[in-house]
């Protein structure tokens, strides 16, 4: 489970829905790859990033990529 990123979903107010939506995934997919399930693609996490860098242009992918933080 990717805690990190949903902290940042929660920052940004959406749901996962929501989030699946904006990425261009169904929400079951998402829920897959937010818990861990399934790998996030390039592009997925590419654009993922784009998002939460409109609210944290600071955010870097480790801060929201790397398990463990």
């Amino acid at each position: 489970m990717n805690k990190n990123l949903i902290g940042y979903r929660h920052m940004l107010n959406l749901t996962q829905s929501q989030m699946a939506f904006k990425l261009g995934m169904s929400p079951v997919s998402y829920c897959h790859k937010e818990t861990g399930k399934k790998d996030f693609t390039q592009t997925e996490i590419e654009e993922t990033m784009k998002l939460l860098k409109e609210k944290r242009p600071e955010l870097t992918y480790e801060e929201v990529f790397i398990r463990g933080n």
